[in-house]
């Protein structure tokens, strides 16, 4: 039995038990759950029933849940950026969040269907969010890897005592980083390139930061 087989012999239930309005579909390698439950509650049982029901697919839970009265979007929107920012899974750099009238739109790439799953997970979950358009597209491996590659030496740089980040500009292309910007003097300048290197996937560093003579 596929997947879609799978969900069609338990949607009926699922729709009995957490609400009418519940509807799926299997689309981009995923099995997508859409509709509106009436509590929080409600949302994560059926999470869990989807997942022991499929437990080898990735599930992509895009159910709201109800709420008597409108939320400003500027509200949805700090609480959505803070679920974001605290899902593992996630990585807020690639993709940009828009809400209007209730409506979240998620548009960007992600490096997994997994983190595809989780970001719109977190969004339907927003109190007052009627409904989560989801445009995001897996990105190519290696892009995928350029991007956690200048997230990590960012990452390092900021604890790094003595190196202001805000001065350094890094970019990745298929393994190779380049390090742009202004240092206080060239032993700091080693010590960033030395930093680059030693990340994973990095194939090569090119250093071209300048020395700040003044």
């Amino acid at each position: 039995m596929d997947h879609g087989d799978v969900l069609t012999a338990h949607l009926s239930r699922w729709q009995a038990e957490f609400g009418p309005s519940l509807r799926g579909e299997v689309r981009d390698g995923a099995v997508w759950l859409h509709g509106e439950v009436a509590d929080h509650g409600r949302r994560q049982a059926l999470a869990e029933a989807a997942g022991a029901a499929l437990p080898d697919q990735v599930v992509v839970n895009a159910v709201t849940v109800a709420c008597d009265e409108p939320v400003d979007d500027a509200v949805i929107l700090r609480y959505l950026h803070a679920a974001l920012v605290n899902a593992a899974e996630v990585t807020v750099e690639t993709f940009t969040v828009e809400v209007g009238g209730g409506v979240v739109s998620l548009i960007g790439e992600v490096g997994s269907r997994a983190e595809l799953a989780a970001a719109v997970d977190a969004a339907a979950a927003i109190r007052g969010v009627r409904r989560v358009t989801c445009l995001l597209r897996l990105a190519p491996d290696a892009q995928r890897r350029d991007l956690r590659i200048v997230e990590q030496v960012i990452e390092r740089l900021c604890f790094t005592p003595g190196v202001d980040d805000r001065l350094i500009r890094v970019m990745a292309t298929e393994g190779e980083v380049v390090l742009l910007g202004r240092v206080a003097d060239a032993t700091q300048a080693e010590q960033v390139e030395r930093l680059a290197g030693e990340i994973d996937w990095v194939t090569a560093v090119r250093n071209r930061l300048e020395v700040d003579r003044r």
